[in-house]
């Protein structure tokens, strides 16, 4: 298991183009079935002092966000 978190101040809005303070948060997962490829599951959470993730819809804006990904690696 690993687990990664970030914070990020955008006090410009000069990266995000949102003035804002931002924290993310990721845990994956991780298993080799074989000697050169690995799977990774991984679930991250996005938070923020500012209304900066526009939802699928694109109708609103919310201070989090949630993302997960499935990676295939494969090892030379």
């Amino acid at each position: 298991m690993l687990l990664r978190t970030e914070d990020f101040d955008d006090s410009n809005g000069f990266r995000t183009g949102v003035t804002q303070k931002w924290k993310e948060t990721t845990v994956a997962f991780a298993f080799s079935p074989a000697k050169s490829t690995e799977i990774r599951f991984e679930v991250r959470d996005d938070t923020s002092n500012a209304n900066s993730f526009v939802n699928k819809n694109h109708t609103a804006a919310g201070d989090s966000q949630n993302s997960y990904a499935v990676e295939f690696l494969y090892k030379l």
